[in-house]
C-alpha cells in the first residue's frame, strides 16, 4: 500500500505569494493540484495534501494534513508526509510539478518498494520532492530538521538508509 503526498505549503516567494497549486493550465484548465491528484489516484492507494495553511486546500477532495514542522521548510513538509502516512511507503510530489508523468510516478513506486528512498537524479542533481520514502526514513528526516540541515539534497545521503538513485536513463518514461 502506498500514500501519495502532494506538498502544497510553500510561500511562493517568486510568485509574490500566489497559490501555485491553484494555477490553471491549458488546454484543460485544470489546476496544478487537480492534475497531480488525478495522476496520483492512478498510481497510489491514498492521496493527501501537506500544507502550512490546511484550510486553503480543504476543497481538493483528499485529506489535508497540516505541516508538523513548518520551521523545517520543504524538509518539514517532507517529514510530515512520511510521518503521517498510514502506509509503509510514500510517494512525494511537489505541487508545482504539473507535468510529471504517470509512467514516471509508477516507475518510482515500482523501484521504491525495495528502498528506503528512491530518488531521481537529473543533470541538475537530486529531485527529493518527486521521490519515494519508506516509513523508516521519517526519523532520519526529523533528525536533519533537528540538526537544522535543511538542504533537500542531504536526504539522498542519509547514512544507514537504502537509497536507490533513479538515473537519467530511467527518467525518459
Amino acid at each position: 500500500m502506498w500514500t501519495g503526498a502532494i506538498l502544497a505549503g510553500g510561500r511562493a516567494r517568486r510568485l509574490g505569494g500566489l497559490n501555485k497549486a491553484g494555477l490553471t493550465l491549458l488546454p484543460d484548465r485544470a489546476s496544478m493540484l487537480d492534475r497531480l491528484v488525478t495522476r496520483l489516484s492512478h498510481v497510489v492507494d491514498r492521496t493527501v495534501i501537506i500544507a502550512n495553511d490546511a484550510d486553503r486546500f480543504r476543497s481538493a477532495g483528499v485529506p489535508v494534513i497540516g505541516d508538523l514542522a513548518p520551521e523545517g521548510n520543504a524538509l518539514g513538509a517532507l517529514y510530515t508526509a512520511v510521518h503521517s502516512a498510514t502506509t509503509e511507503w510514500t510517494l512525494v510530489v511537489a505541487c508545482d510539478m504539473p507535468f510529471v508523468s504517470e509512467p514516471l510516478l509508477a516507475h518510482l513506486v515500482d523501484v521504491g518498494r525495495t528502498a528506503d528512498i528512491a530518488i531521481p537524479r537529473t543533470a541538475r542533481g537530486y529531485e527529493p520532492l518527486c521521490a519515494t520514502y519508506s516509513r523508516r526514513s521519517a526519523s532520519e528526516l526529523l533528525r536533519l530538521i533537528d540538526e537544522k540541515r535543511f538542504r533537500l539534497s542531504d536526504v539522498a545521503r542519509i547514512p544507514g538508509l537504502n537509497v536507490r538513485e533513479v538515473g537519467r536513463d530511467e527518467l525518459n518514461i
